[in-house]
């Protein structure tokens, strides 16, 4: 309903006010719902009572940790369009924005996973054994990179053709940007499973300071690199912030103080530099195959796309099929499936 009213709005009476309004009113009453339901769903739930300093201290140190987290993030995640619009101008900005918006739609629906099983990491973590949590770890890691590479070769592939087809070639960048996104792409979410556990485990005091020192290491190499290479620089820079910087630190976090074992996290480092020399390969395998093909416009986009599924998936099916990781992922997903499938059928 918010979406069509703002689509409404801007269509009628074209004022971007009228447009921006429309969020914090249905915010405000979507709170409410939410509010009103949980009390008539879960009435057994109230708050009542005191908890001890001792745990008031806890929640309030994590809630601080949190908060520092959050605002390192922004800062991490929006200094990129200031520094272009600065350095380069508005144009850039649009163009730049253009190629971002399909990142961040399936930075959205990659989301959607990673908050699904949150819930059900947090309960393995204090129910369940160390090994079994590697172990998860393992396989949910195997199965998110499987995926994450399939995105990064539609990326190289089908990321031209498609703005071509949607903006028009005047407002294409160059293919080394392309690359470079790509490989942002690949970075910036590669380590999300990391992610997810720290946040299941609570660690949200340790891991503070990380996006805030990854954000102060990118503006710098923003502002330093966007002088003398433009906007590949400002994707360089992100690039650095997020290898050295952000995934690191989650990496001595998470392995240091979930699992204590950095032996788990060398195992997690090699599994990373393998299936990222395995996705470069797949990306120049199917880009040079589909260089072949000339037919323009959505049937090229098409044959294309079904080239980026097919391919990558029967490569990394041949190059993994044995691996332990392999064949924990297939028992899980045949599990999945079959759950889904009696609860259909019941």
């Amino acid at each position: 309903v918010q979406y069509a009213m703002q689509i409404i709005l801007l269509f009628v009476f074209k004022n971007y006010y009228f447009y921006v309004i429309v969020l914090p009113i249905f915010t405000i009453f979507n709170n409410f719902v939410c509010a009103y339901w949980a009390k008539k769903m879960f009435p057994q739930y109230v708050c009542r009572g005191k908890i001890s300093q001792e745990m008031m201290g806890g929640i309030k140190k994590n809630i601080k940790g949190l908060f520092f987290q959050k605002i390192g993030w922004i800062v991490l995640t929006s200094s990129d369009n200031i520094i272009i619009s600065t350095f380069l101008g508005l144009k850039l900005v649009a163009m730049y924005n253009n190629y971002y918006c399909i990142i961040s739609a399936l930075v959205g629906v990659l989301a959607v996973i990673n908050n699904s099983i949150k819930p059900s990491v947090g309960n393995s973590l204090i129910s369940e054994p160390l090994e079994k949590n590697a172990a998860d770890l393992r396989k949910f890691n195997f199965m998110y990179l499987w995926l994450i590479s399939i995105c990064c070769v539609c990326l190289v592939v089908l990321f031209q053709p498609f703005m071509t087809i949607w903006m028009g070639k005047s407002l294409l960048l160059p293919f080394n940007f392309v690359i470079l996104l790509t490989l942002q792409f690949y970075v910036y979410k590669n380590c999300d499973i990391l992610y997810v556990y720290q946040e299941s485990a609570g660690k949200w005091w340790s891991a503070r300071f990380v996006p805030m020192i990854a954000a102060i290491v990118n503006l710098s190499a923003n502002i330093f690199l966007v002088r003398h290479i433009g906007i590949n620089g400002v994707v360089i820079s992100t690039i650095i912030s997020f290898v050295f910087v952000y995934n690191i630190g989650y990496m001595k976090i998470v392995f240091g103080e979930v699992f204590h074992s950095f032996k788990e996290g060398k195992h997690f480092f090699l599994i990373h530099a393998c299936f990222l020399i395995v996705t470069i390969f797949n990306c120049a395998l199917v880009y040079f195959i589909c260089s072949f093909i000339h037919v323009s416009g959505i049937i090229g986009l098409i044959l294309k796309l079904v080239i980026c599924l097919v391919i990558p998936n029967v490569i990394m099916l041949i190059v993994y099929c044995k691996s332990p990781e392999f064949k924990m992922s297939m028992i899980f997903v045949k599990n999945l499936v079959g759950k889904v499938f009696k609860r259909s059928k019941s």
